[in-house]
């Protein structure tokens, strides 16, 4: 299993938000940092919004690990290739 830690924006009222400070409905598609040094420079940087304090970084962890196949081989066997469309 794999674990990445990242940080991602929120507004202070807990909702998600993307680069552009817009409400989104998802963790994954907030706004996504390495770190909170780069939160930082984001948020205090060229595209800073209007008024910071109304935003907050909140850390996160995502986690990938490989699940067992449970899909069937899709193959073509020679019934299919009698049919026209393959199917």
């Amino acid at each position: 299993m794999e674990v990445k830690r990242r940080i991602i924006m929120k507004r202070i009222d807990g909702v998600p938000v993307n680069l552009h400070y817009s409400p989104v409905e998802s963790l994954s598609a907030a706004a996504r940092f390495k770190n909170i040094e780069e939160y930082n420079n984001f948020i205090n940087g060229y595209y800073k919004p209007s008024d910071a304090s109304q935003y907050k970084p909140q850390k996160i962890r995502i986690t990938y690990e490989e699940e067992e196949d449970d899909v069937q081989q899709v193959g073509i066997d020679n019934e299919d290739r009698r049919r026209p469309s393959g199917l």
